[in-house]
């Protein structure tokens, strides 16, 4: 499997190396490390390692140890590394320290949310909660929730931007919004947590990204569109043409 660029990797590390320095010798908890945004951070992270020789240990929450090694064969066999394998929902990170969270295992594709919208659901806001209350326990102080901009619902106006306590009125009779709904409630859970054990947690909606790792046959328009290309079909365009979006490429997310 092909890394993200080197070229990507040097910027990334150009723009944050005060950050690095600040988590020398911290373990961090990372999930979702084999989806988009998942696939950049612990590729940063290793990078980082790399380059400054900042000591940086990290615990990866995964479903599946062969999936990452398909993944990431560049660090099968990382010293630094630990695989916590099995469900996001009863995760035990048994004695190891942790000092931050990144969790982001919450993409999901339309045919699995489709097949079982519930199970999907839960893993959401369950997952949510067991990752934070695991991290606060082993003794973590800061935490990131990769969330999506989906939680805004339709409620917007084009070309005025939304404020971050823009409200919620999303239609609580679609369907196809449970999964966005449920990382609404994912967000007050992670708040809930914090509120009862002191974790700060930072929320991060995230839509509208482009770049390497971003899923080209999935619930994404732009990857849809660049598989569409690379098949050499023509591109499906399902909306009326009227949505406008500035994406973000993933060296700057």
């Amino acid at each position: 499997m092909r890394r993200i660029p080197q070229r990507d990797l040097d910027e990334v590390l150009e723009d944050t190396r005060d950050v690095w320095r600040h988590l020398d010798g911290a373990s961090v908890l990372l999930t979702g490390v084999t989806g988009f945004v998942g696939t950049w951070l612990l590729d940063a992270l290793a990078h980082a390692r790399e380059q400054t020789g900042c000591r940086i240990n990290a615990i990866l929450s995964v479903r599946s140890a062969a999936r990452f090694r398909e993944r990431f064969p560049h660090l099968a066999g990382a010293q630094w590394i630990t695989l916590v394998v099995g469900d996001i929902r009863d995760l035990d990170l048994a004695t190891q320290p942790v000092d931050f969270a990144m969790h982001s295992a919450s993409a999901v594709p339309p045919h699995v949310l489709a097949a079982d919208p519930f199970g999907t659901q839960d893993v959401v806001i369950r997952g949510t909660q067991r990752v934070f209350e695991a991290a606060a326990e082993r003794g973590a102080t800061r935490a990131l929730l990769v969330s999506s901009g989906s939680v805004y619902g339709r409620n917007t106006t084009p070309g005025i931007p939304l404020r971050e306590d823009t409200g919620m009125f999303a239609d609580p009779f679609q369907p196809g919004r449970l999964l966005a709904e449920s990382k609404r409630v994912a967000e007050t859970v992670s708040a809930a947590v914090a509120s009862r054990t002191g974790l700060e947690v930072i929320v991060a909606r995230g839509f509208a990204m482009s770049g390497p790792w971003l899923p080209l046959s999935s619930a994404f328009a732009l990857g849809n569109f660049v598989h569409d290309a690379l098949e050499g079909r023509e591109i499906q365009v399902t909306g009326d043409g009227s949505p406008v979006r500035s994406y973000l490429y993933a060296g700057d997310v």
